[in-house]
């Protein structure tokens, strides 16, 4: 129901938009009546207006109750339509110690050359550490990051790798990323 619901262009107009504010009010109500909630919004930043705006107006109706959203987000900026006064935390990458504990937490953790090497590929990205000492493992040696991740492309299905070529190569607003998916026939992403 949540998925079709926040489908991009669902509840585009205001007496959708109250209905399904009070659906999904009403849904988190009857889940938080026996123990606290948490609501993950992961990529913020790739949600259409419409379902944000749902998701913004029932966190005000929610101060007072056992519910917290989390929205996380890509970027340095403010996202477009969230409160000022919505608090924010930046993380930025892990400090030089972090990140060498994180890869020492890998199972066959690299030592001599190729671990210098990794974690300043890494740059303190904890995926990218994770990724690259993978790959080291599978017989990669000092890959990239690029190397890493483009790795992945081929096991992917042929509808995401054209969707990830098309919009690798297209700066687009978010508000027109479901047009553009639209446009060259792929299926929602939500």
């Amino acid at each position: 129901m949540l998925r079709t619901a926040f489908e991009p262009g669902a509840g585009a107009g205001p007496q959708e938009r109250r209905a399904l504010c009070a659906v999904t009010l009403a849904l988190l109500t009857r889940l938080f009546r026996t123990n606290p909630l948490l609501v993950a919004v992961d990529d913020a930043q790739d949600w259409d207006n419409a379902s944000l705006d749902v998701l913004l107006s029932v966190r005000r109706q929610l101060t007072d109750q056992a519910v917290t959203m989390v929205f996380t987000a890509h970027g340095e900026g403010p996202l477009s339509g969230f409160p000022a006064d919505l608090p924010v935390l930046r993380l930025g990458p892990l400090l030089p110690g972090a990140a060498a504990r994180l890869l020492d937490a890998q199972p066959d953790a690299p030592r001599g050359r190729l671990r210098p090497d990794l974690l300043r590929q890494a740059e303190g990205n904890p995926l990218a550490i994770v990724d690259l000492h993978r790959a080291s493992r599978l017989g990669a040696g000092s890959a990239s990051v690029l190397q890493v991740f483009a790795a992945r492309l081929d096991v992917l299905p042929e509808d995401t790798q054209r969707a990830l070529l098309y919009f690798g190569r297209r700066p687009w607003a978010s508000h027109r990323r479901s047009a553009h998916r639209r446009e060259m026939g792929l299926p929602s992403v939500r």
